[in-house]
């Protein structure tokens, strides 16, 4: 998964990416706190997963094309929480891939200067979560896989 990372070190992005640092999260009030802050997200943000979802595929009030968004560390959150949380990651990752995907087939009218604002979001872990991010990110899959099939019935 190119746009989700478990590292130890820092590592380089392209020069003009937007980074922030996300500290230590214990609970979901702090991690919409923080998030709220540091991707300095509109005020009429609702501090909640839904409101998050719909964030992380906005993003227009950053210009940089590159958004880097490195935890010190999450799995402190409770389950639930950071079940959550990771489904929101995933969701978003491929959103933004899903919608590069369209942008390079469609143009809009006779329009052919028309680009959609995309943007490439990263989501740097510690390695040390690894293990629990991976089976959260694998149950999240595997559910959907199943949602999937039952509406396909």
């Amino acid at each position: 998964m190119k746009y989700i990372q478990f590292i130890n070190k820092d590592v380089e992005f392209p020069e003009d990416s937007y980074i922030v640092r996300i500290p230590v999260i214990t609970n979901k009030e702090e991690l919409y706190v923080k998030l709220m802050s540091k991707l300095r997200f509109p005020s009429y943000f609702g501090k909640n997963w839904d409101a998050l979802d719909d964030l992380f595929r906005d993003f227009c009030w950053i210009d940089n094309d590159n958004i880097v968004i490195i935890h010190e560390g999450i799995t402190g959150l409770p389950k639930k929480d950071l079940t959550l949380y990771v489904a929101s990651v995933v969701d978003c990752i491929e959103s933004w891939i899903y919608q590069s995907i369209l942008d390079s087939e469609e143009k809009v009218g006779n329009n052919t200067e028309w680009k959609a604002p995309l943007h490439h979001v990263w989501f740097i872990f510690p390695e040390k979560e690894k293990e629990m991010i991976m089976d959260i990110i694998h149950e999240w899959i595997q559910i959907r896989k199943y949602k999937y099939c039952l509406k396909m019935e």
